[in-house]
């Protein structure tokens, strides 16, 4: 992401929107982290390695790929 814009990338191995927690489970196993769920209508983010999956009540609505490149950042005075 050269441009620091966001991509579209879909992959097989990620959850896809519509997907229950269930299935997420079974599929990619316990996550790293499970936050606290928030807000009404109930939003739930649980991260794996790599990507975070974001939930609406049980279903999935985005998975975001976290990105393993790190940027460096010069200041000039």
């Amino acid at each position: 992401m050269p441009s620091g814009e966001p991509q579209v990338i879909q992959k097989k191995e990620q959850p896809s929107r519509g997907m229950d927690m269930n299935s997420v489970l079974n599929r990619h196993g316990e996550p790293e982290i499970r936050h606290s769920t928030v807000g009404d209508p109930p939003i739930t983010r649980w991260d794996y390695d790599g990507f975070s999956v974001i939930f609406e009540g049980r279903f999935v609505i985005h998975t975001v790929v976290r990105s393993t490149q790190t940027s460096s950042t010069t200041v000039h005075p």
